[in-house]
């Protein structure tokens, strides 16, 4: 078992310090210029009807290497169509508060 939790100690140690040093700059980025398809868009989070969850902070990172923090977000919502397992078409509440 202290084999186990070695291993994924070290695991995750070296993990965190590869994301540590990748940098994310826009000038490093050879397709800055995307966009979306869609002038405004919003975003929503949902939970398995049985394992709630409460989001509370949120970081977007768009294509030109802005980031976008929301410390308010709209409510959760339960997908009572995803019991046992994810539903392949789950659908949320269209939420003006989160809009990105």
């Amino acid at each position: 078992m202290m084999k186990i939790q070695s291993g994924v100690t070290t695991i995750l140690m070296l993990t965190l310090l590869l994301c540590a040093e990748i940098p994310v700059h826009a000038a490093d980025k050879k397709l800055t210029s995307l966009l979306a398809p869609y002038d405004e868009w919003y975003f929503n989070f949902l939970y398995p009807n049985a394992l709630p969850a409460d989001v509370t902070y949120v970081e977007l990172l768009d294509t030109d290497g802005i980031l976008y923090r929301y410390r308010m977000l709209g409510s959760t919502n339960a997908s009572s169509a995803s019991v046992g397992k994810w539903n392949e078409e789950v659908m949320g509440i269209h939420s003006d508060f989160n809009k990105a």
